[in-house]
């Protein structure tokens, strides 16, 4: 789950180098003041392409995410992995209650899915699991903020921002250079931001393997959902005669 949270990390790989553009920091100001909901729900779509030559692999991801803090959120989402020209589709659900870190994984045509459960206080302290609070849209648009970026294009709405990845922002993402996906080979690369001037979402963000579209992470639809709505996406009840697994020797790992 580690490998997960990094990879989705490595959306925001951004410069800290300082925005020079007067115009931009008015752009991203502006985006934060709408940005700023929580809790949040906002819907996510993940895309990334293929840079293994060796496993010709790639996947996408398309889901909504819940987030109150770091102990009580929830993503529901679809993923397809391709390797070797084949797609695998799995369904995956995430919930942390306050108290337990569940994670319910179904692949297609398997007809009892995967349910694994944790103490979402060490999930916390091992910072395993999904790093979702990096994809809350006000942490990625700070983290655009610390660019050197520049507008590139400005069409229909759309603001195209353009930047570069340092070794030193993606040095703070894995500093223990274990967690591979690609991460470690993107300093340098170009960063793409497309931004809707007015309203801020869609807000997306890529990052590039040479002139080719390595990952891209859209959020869009933003809302903030009512304790109501929190209440029941925060309940979690493993589906009826599903063994549960104890992921916490896992998590050692």
């Amino acid at each position: 789950m580690k490998t997960i949270g990094t990879v989705f990390l490595a959306m925001i790989a951004l410069s800290p180098l300082p925005a020079t553009d007067p115009e931009v920091a008015k752009l991203i100001e502006k985006a934060l003041k709408t940005a700023r909901v929580s809790p949040m729900m906002v819907d996510l779509t993940m895309t990334m392409g293929n840079n293994d030559k060796v496993n010709n692999m790639s996947m996408s991801l398309s889901g909504v995410m819940l987030y109150k803090d770091e102990t009580h959120l929830r993503m529901d989402m679809s993923i397809d992995i391709t390797m070797y020209n084949q797609t695998i589709n799995s369904k995956m659900l995430m919930v942390a209650d306050g108290k337990d870190y569940w994670v319910e994984n179904k692949l297609m045509n398997q007809p009892v899915p995967q349910v694994l459960r944790a103490d979402v206080q060490k999930i916390k302290e091992l910072k395993a699991g999904m790093n979702m609070e990096s994809f809350q849209p006000d942490s990625i648009l700070e983290a655009l903020k610390t660019q050197d970026i520049r507008i590139t294009e400005s069409k229909d709405g759309m603001v195209t921002l353009e930047g570069t990845a340092t070794r030193e922002f993606i040095e703070k993402l894995d500093p223990e250079g274990k967690q591979g996906g690609g991460l470690s080979d993107m300093a340098g690369n170009k960063v793409r931001a497309v931004i809707h001037r007015e309203n801020t979402f869609p807000l997306s963000i890529t990052v590039f393997d040479g002139d080719a579209p390595f990952m891209t992470v859209t959020l869009a639809n933003l809302r903030q959902p009512s304790a109501a709505e929190i209440a029941e996406k925060l309940k979690y009840t493993p589906p009826k005669g599903v063994p549960v697994m104890d992921a916490g020797d896992m998590l050692k790992q």
